[in-house]
C-alpha cells in the first residue's frame, strides 16, 4: 500500500491578480513542520512552494492517476483562504471557499473535482490551513498586522469574469469515489492565525500529533486540536465512501 502527500505552502501572491503579494510568515516552516510527519510516518511527499495553479492541478492529477485501491494519501495547504461568491447555487452560503495560491484562487468546486479523480478504496485526508472567512489575512494577534486585510469583493470584483468561467466549466461539487477525510483550520466565518513563524493550527496539529504517539481517532484529534487554538474551531468533514474504520484510525496511520 502506497503512502503519499503533496505539500502546500503559498506565503506571497501575484500582486497583478490580487492588488498585493499580501506576504506571510508560517507557509515554509509549515511545510517543514508537515515534511517532518511524513518522514516518521513514512509517507513520500513533495512539497509545492509558491507555485501556482497549473503545478498545483499537474501534481494532484498525477498523483490521483497513480493511487491504487489501499493507497493513503495526505494533501495539505498552509496560506492565505477566502471565498469567492457562488452564483451556481453550490454553497448554502452562497460562496465557494478557495485556497490562494501564487497565481490566482484554487476554488473548492476545483479542489472537489480533483478528488474525484482518484479510485475507490484510496483513503484521502485533506488539510487546510487557512481562513475561509471572506477576507484573504492571517492576522498577527497582538500585533498590528502588516497585511492589510482585503473583503472578498476586492478579489472577485478585480477578476469577476474569470472566477465565474472557471465555476461554469467545474460546475458543482460531486461526491468522490474514494473516502476522504478533510480537517481545516477554522470555521467559514473565522480567521486562521499565525504567530511565531508558524500557523496556530499547523502547530497544534503538530504538537498534538506528539511525533505519532497520538492514539484517538481523527475526530477527537480534531477536537484536540481545537483545544490548542482558542481564537479559532477547527472542522472535520468526512464526503465520499463512507469509510468508517478510515476516520475511526489514528491520524497518518491510514
Amino acid at each position: 500500500m502506497g503512502r503519499y502527500a503533496v505539500l502546500l505552502g503559498n506565503d506571497i501572491l501575484d500582486r497583478e491578480h490580487y492588488g498585493s503579494d499580501f506576504g506571510l510568515n508560517a507557509p515554509m516552516n509549515d511545510l517543514d513542520v508537515m515534511g517532518h510527519i511524513c518522514d516518521v510516518e513514512n509517507i513520500s511527499f513533495t512539497k509545492l512552494y509558491n507555485s501556482g495553479s497549473n503545478e498545483v492541478q499537474q501534481e494532484i492529477v498525477a498523483l490521483s492517476q497513480n493511487a491504487v485501491s489501499g493507497d493513503f494519501v495526505v494533501i495539505y495547504f498552509s496560506g492565505h483562504g477566502t471565498q469567492i461568491p457562488d452564483f451556481i447555487g453550490d454553497e448554502l452560503d452562497g460562496y465557494s471557499e478557495s485556497w490562494c495560491l501564487y497565481d490566482r484562487c484554487f476554488i473548492d468546486n476545483e479542489i472537489n473535482s480533483l478528488l474525484c479523480e482518484f479510485k475507490k478504496g484510496v483513503r484521502i485526508l485533506v488539510i487546510s490551513d487557512s481562513c475561509h472567512s471572506g477576507s484573504i489575512a492571517k492576522l498577527f494577534p497582538g500585533h498590528k498586522s502588516e497585511v492589510k486585510v482585503k473583503t472578498v469583493s476586492d478579489i472577485y470584483d478585480r477578476n469577476k469574469n474569470f472566477y465565474d468561467s472557471i465555476l461554469r466549466s467545474v460546475g458543482p461539487s460531486r461526491d468522490p469515489r474514494a473516502s476522504v477525510i478533510s480537517i481545516s483550520a477554522c470555521l467559514d466565518s473565522q480567521e486562521a492565525e499565525e504567530r511565531n513563524g508558524f500557523s496556530d493550527f499547523t502547530k497544534a496539529l503538530s504538537d498534538v500529533w506528539n511525533h505519532g504517539l497520538y492514539q484517538r481517532n481523527y475526530v477527537m484529534f480534531t477536537s484536540d486540536i481545537g483545544e490548542r487554538t482558542p481564537n479559532a474551531t477547527p472542522q472535520i468533514t468526512q464526503m465520499g465512501f463512507n469509510d468508517i474504520s478510515f476516520i475511526n484510525s489514528k491520524p497518518f496511520k491510514r
